[in-house]
């Protein structure tokens, strides 16, 4: 596991405009539309509510299952206003409509964030990752098996703590399959191998599909599944790496250069009073008093030992 690191499993879900039922959100679809898996409409989507939703995660990931999370204050205890100190999941609803590019864009996410550390799926095992610029590797301790995955480019531009993602979506270990429009039969898509350019059989429901001629797999792009008839309908849990502490700990603790009101952040998370200080220990507080009085002690008696060999006598 990479230090300082840390790993949250989300699920997310919209509201499609046009057909109303809920439709799942299972990868960082950053490019400003998403595709709904029960009726197929492409529509434009916020992106101020992937920034909410990244930080809703980023802070349950941060300060959830303990009062004072994973980045405690030294002299700061955040643990009578931390919102998810009490719970290991948490979920962020959002309504409303925001202004983007010009349009009023519907706002209905509802994401889930869990605290979970990512898994092997073939044998349950905890995973290893090594982080390399945009991309985090896995690796299985026990079967050895090793996947890629790659952030969008911008994701850092919406959640600047995101470092890592693992979601079939951003596999980038595997090539994606080259979707066309077949021209013999209007409406439906042929998919060709991308290494050598091969027709590809694709069962239901499959995702990963193999060359018969070359033998290479590749990925099937998720806006290319409901075409192919195989899209879930459900949301899949996947996940989201950040390192460092959440925005939502800097404004409970007050960082001076952040603003002190949290409603803009997550509306979930109701304005909270100045953190207090931590409370002294007995034990503290005897340090605090007897530590000066006994650094006096033994300079003292250092400077009577020392005048004592030069013999110089002080009167009283």
């Amino acid at each position: 596991m990479l230090p300082s690191v840390y790993w949250v499993q989300v699920s997310a879900e919209f509201q499609c405009r046009a057909c109303g039922h809920a439709s799942p959100l299972n990868y960082l679809d950053l490019d400003g539309s998403v595709c709904c898996a029960r009726c197929g409409l492409d529509q434009a989507f916020a992106q101020s509510s992937w920034r909410e939703a990244l930080e809703h995660a980023h802070a349950v990931a941060d300060l959830a299952g303990s009062a004072e999370g994973r980045h405690p204050s030294a002299w700061l205890s955040i643990a009578s206003e931390n919102p998810f100190k009490a719970v290991t999941s948490a979920s962020h609803h959002q309504s409303g409509f925001a202004v983007e590019r010009g349009m009023q864009v519907p706002q209905s996410m509802v994401i889930t964030a869990t605290l979970a550390e990512p898994k092997c799926e073939a044998c349950g095992v905890a995973l290893a990752f090594q982080r390399i610029g945009p991309e985090v590797r896995s690796s299985c301790p026990r079967c050895s098996q090793m996947r890629g995955y790659r952030l969008p480019p911008n994701a850092q531009s919406f959640a600047p703590g995101l470092v890592g993602v693992m979601t079939a979506e951003h596999r980038s270990d595997q090539p994606i399959t080259r979707v066309a429009d077949d021209r013999d039969k209007p409406g439906a898509i042929a998919l060709t191998c991308p290494s050598c350019g091969g027709g590809l059989q694709v069962a239901q429901g499959e995702r990963v599909v193999t060359c018969d001629y070359c033998h290479k797999s590749s990925r099937i792009p998720e806006k290319t599944l409901f075409r192919l008839g195989g899209a879930n309908v459900q949301p899949e849990p996947w996940w989201l790496a950040f390192d460092g502490p959440s925005k939502t700990r800097r404004l409970l603790e007050r960082d001076p250069a952040l603003p002190a009101d949290l409603g803009g952040v997550n509306s979930d998370i109701q304005a909270v009073q100045s953190p207090k200080k931590k409370r002294l220990t007995p034990l503290d507080l005897a340090l605090v008093v007897m530590l000066p009085l006994l650094c006096l002690l033994v300079a003292g008696a250092l400077d009577y030992f020392v005048l004592q060999e030069l013999g110089i006598t002080i009167p009283l």
